[in-house]
């Protein structure tokens, strides 16, 4: 068996959607093949990936899914939105009437959904938030192909996490020992 350093693996919806849709590249298949050697490497998603995989209609696919997420790791789900409470010194004054309170969105997920869709965000955002150490996707158009792009705006958000698909994440962890 090939070893890893404890090395947090986010699985993005579509890596285990593709997986059972048979609708995957062999080489990625082969990447993914030979990731699950690493003894060390913990899989984790967030309840995202479960709210995603409820919304296939078809039954054996949904059940299928959902099956696989319960097997997965599961990592704690995070605020998007804080609430305040509209008090002296807490918000603006007019931001919220006298016993009420004012719902912000996290900065961190503010900054993700300039670059990427909120419902990609939201899963970005979890990983980040689980010091993650890879982000595991095949979305190239929505997700990989924007990371060159934002590499500045990510470097502060996320400096210690990488996007990545199966052959790459494969490359890396060879690269490492």
């Amino acid at each position: 068996m090939i070893e890893a350093h404890e090395v947090k693996v986010y699985i993005d919806t579509n890596i285990l959607s593709n997986l059972l849709a048979k609708e995957i590249s062999n080489d990625n298949l082969e990447a993914l093949d030979k990731i699950c050697d690493y003894e060390n490497l913990l899989f984790v998603t967030s309840q995202k990936t479960l709210d995603e995989f409820m919304n296939t209609s078809e039954p054996v696919i949904r059940i299928s899914l959902k099956t696989l997420y319960k097997i997965i790791n599961k990592i704690p789900l995070e605020k998007l939105f804080h609430e305040s409470p509209a008090v002296i010194g807490n918000c603006c004054v007019g931001d919220a009437c006298l016993g009420g309170g004012v719902t912000s969105e996290d900065p961190l997920f503010r900054k993700l959904k300039v670059i990427f869709d909120s419902n990609d965000a939201e899963h970005i955002f979890h990983s980040i938030k689980d010091n993650c150490h890879y982000f595991l996707t095949l979305d190239e158009k929505s997700i990989l192909n924007r990371i060159s792009t934002h590499a500045e705006i990510l470097q502060q958000v996320c400096p210690n996490m990488t996007f990545v698909n199966p052959t790459l994440l494969l490359e890396l962890l060879l690269q490492k020992g």
